[in-house]
C-alpha cells in the first residue's frame, strides 16, 4: 500500500531540490521519481560509477556522482565540478533530489542532516545573485518494513523552504545561514 501526502506543496515551474531521508538504497529514488512530474536528477554516491559502462548508463538515467569522504578524501575536489553541474541544472529550472542524511540507514528515525544540501542550494543561489528563487522541498519516505519487498510506504512532501529567506543572513555570515537552514530543513523533514 502506498500513501502520499503534501503533493500540493510541490511548487510548479521553479528550480527545486527535493531533500529526502534515505531508508532504502534503491527504492527511495524510484518512489520519489514516480510522484514528481518534472525530470529529476539524482545525486548518488560516487563509488557506483566505478566502470566506464556504469558511468555511462547511470549518467543517462540522470544520476550524478557525489564524492563523499568515506569513498576517499583524494576525490573530494571533484565535487566542485559536481556542484557546478547542479548549479547549471537548477539554473535551467530542473530539479534535484538529494538524500540529505548522506547515508542509507534502515531506521525509523531521521539521521542528522549533512550540510551538503544547504551548500548546493546556497551555491546555486549565489551563482545567480539570489535571483534563482530556489526552493527546497522536504520529503519524508517511510516504510513500515524497509528491508522487506512490498512494504507499505508513506511519502510526504512538506511545504518548501525558500532560500530567499536566508539571503541577508548568508551575506553576513555563511556558516550561520547554512546551519540555520539545515536545522529548519531537518525540522520539516521530521514533522509527522
Amino acid at each position: 500500500e502506498i500513501n502520499f501526502s503534501g503533493y500540493q506543496n510541490i511548487p510548479k515551474n521553479k528550480p527545486l531540490i527535493f531533500a529526502a531521508n534515505h531508508n532504502s538504497a534503491f527504492m527511495d529514488a524510484v518512489v520519489v521519481a514516480v510522484f514528481i512530474e518534472p525530470q529529476i536528477h539524482f545525486l548518488t554516491r560516487s563509488d557506483v560509477f566505478n566502470t566506464p559502462f556504469k558511468n555511462w548508463i547511470l549518467r543517462k538515467m540522470n544520476l550524478i556522482p557525489i564524492y563523499r569522504l568515506q569513498e576517499g578524501a583524494e576525490n573530494l575536489h571533484k565535487n566542485q565540478e559536481v556542484f557546478a553541474e547542479c548549479y547549471r541544472l537548477l539554473g535551467e529550472n530542473k530539479c534535484l533530489i538529494i538524500f540529505s542524511e548522506g547515508i542509507c540507514i534502515q531506521e525509523k528515525r531521521l539521521q542528522k542532516l549533512k550540510k551538503g544540501t544547504a551548500r548546493i542550494a546556497f551555491g546555486a543561489e549565489l551563482s545567480t545573485s539570489f535571483n534563482l528563487d530556489l526552493q527546497v522541498v522536504p520529503v519524508g519516505i517511510n516504510y513500515n518494513k524497509p528491508s522487506q519487498f512490498r512494504s507499505n510506504l508513506h511519502l510526504r512532501f512538506a511545504p518548501p523552504v525558500k532560500l530567499s529567506r536566508y539571503k541577508e543572513q548568508f551575506e553576513q555570515e555563511e556558516n550561520r545561514a547554512i546551519t540555520a537552514f539545515t536545522r529548519e530543513l531537518e525540522d520539516a523533514m521530521r514533522m509527522e
